[in-house]
C-alpha cells in the first residue's frame, strides 16, 4: 500500500527550462516519515495553482497599466509643448507691438489688448490640461481595477 517513488537527486545543469520546470511543481515530501493527506496535498496544488493564475492576470493589467500611461504621458507632453509654443508666439507678437508702439497710449493699448487675452488662454490651456491629466490618471488605473475584480471573483 505505502508506494515510495524514487526521487532522481543526480545534479542537473541550470537552464532556464529546467528552472522554469521545477518552479512550477510542487516538490514532493514523501517518505514513510512524512506523509500529506491527498486532500491536503489537492488544496495545496489547487492553491499554487490559484496564485499563479493571479500573478499572470496582475502581470497583464501592469503591462496595460504601463503601455496606457506611456501613451497618456506622451499625450500630456504633446499638449504641453503645444501651449509652451503658443506662449512664447504670442509673447512675440506683444513684444513686437510695444516695440512699435510710439507713444505710452499705445503701449498701454498694446499691453490692456494682449494681458487680458493671454491670461484667458492660459486659463483655458490649464482646465484642459487638468481634464486630460485625470482622464489618464482614470485609464491607467481601469486595468488595475479589472484584474483586480477578476481575481476576486475566481477566489470566491
Amino acid at each position: 500500500m505505502n508506494e515510495t517513488k524514487k526521487v532522481d537527486t543526480t545534479p542537473k545543469p541550470k537552464t532556464a527550462t529546467n528552472e522554469a520546470m521545477s518552479s512550477m511543481e510542487l516538490p514532493r515530501f514523501e517518505s514513510p516519515f512524512f506523509m500529506l493527506p491527498s486532500a491536503l496535498r489537492a488544496f495545496a496544488e489547487n492553491q499554487v495553482i490559484q496564485r499563479k493564475e493571479t500573478l499572470e492576470t496582475l502581470n497583464t493589467a501592469v503591462q496595460e497599466v504601463y503601455s496606457t500611461s506611456v501613451r497618456g504621458l506622451n499625450e500630456y507632453g504633446q499638449k504641453i509643448m503645444e501651449a509652451g509654443h503658443q506662449d512664447a508666439d504670442t509673447v512675440y507678437d506683444c513684444s513686437r507691438e510695444l516695440i512699435a508702439a510710439k507713444s505710452f497710449p499705445e503701449v498701454m493699448d498694446v499691453w490692456t489688448t494682449h494681458a487680458p487675452r493671454q491670461l484667458n488662454a492660459i486659463s483655458s490651456r490649464t482646465g484642459e490640461l487638468w481634464t486630460l491629466y485625470w482622464k489618464v490618471a482614470a485609464d491607467a488605473a481601469k486595468p488595475i481595477a479589472v484584474g483586480m475584480l477578476h481575481t476576486l471573483a475566481r477566489s470566491k
